[in-house]
């Protein structure tokens, strides 16, 4: 028995190694698990040439952690690796420039929203009312207002 397990252990070692051994190729990866879908014209898959305008690492992370995770899932780790650096390119990730976001010390709601109407309301408590003050007319005014466009 004992021999036997021992044997067992030995073969799976084997076959462990000889799996991690093996250079997966970045085409033959595709062709065999990815060109069905991305091959094919489709407003919802990204065809070959999109991908390929991505980065390398961008295309590993939507494989190991993204929406392609629950398709890569029987890849192993080289094979991922190698579609991804077939296909991807050897940029790093494109970052936006850091005028593109709000400055750290502005706050999205910061103030008195004084006649702001940019949402539901002027005013963070949503009750959709314009004060006369903010609105700047009268109730004896309003018969007399005018479109300007319509």
């Amino acid at each position: 028995m004992k021999r036997w397990l021992s044997a067992l252990v030995c073969l799976f070692a084997i076959s462990v190694g000889t799996a991690d051994a093996q250079s997966a190729s970045g085409s033959a990866v595709y062709q065999q698990r990815c060109a069905a879908c991305h091959d094919q014209v489709s407003a919802r898959i990204p065809n070959r040439e999109a991908l390929q305008k991505m980065s390398a690492a961008r295309i590993m992370r939507t494989l190991d952690f993204g929406l392609m995770m629950s398709i890569a899932y029987p890849l192993r780790r080289d094979e991922r690796q190698a579609v991804a650096a077939y296909l991807g390119t050897k940029d790093g990730d494109v970052r936006p420039p850091k005028s593109a976001f709000c400055a750290s010390d502005k706050t999205a709601m910061s103030g008195q929203a004084s006649g702001n109407w940019a949402g539901w309301s002027p005013a963070s408590d949503n009750a959709r009312f314009q004060s006369t003050g903010d609105a700047g007319l009268t109730a004896a005014q309003v018969p007399a207002l005018t479109s300007k466009w319509a």
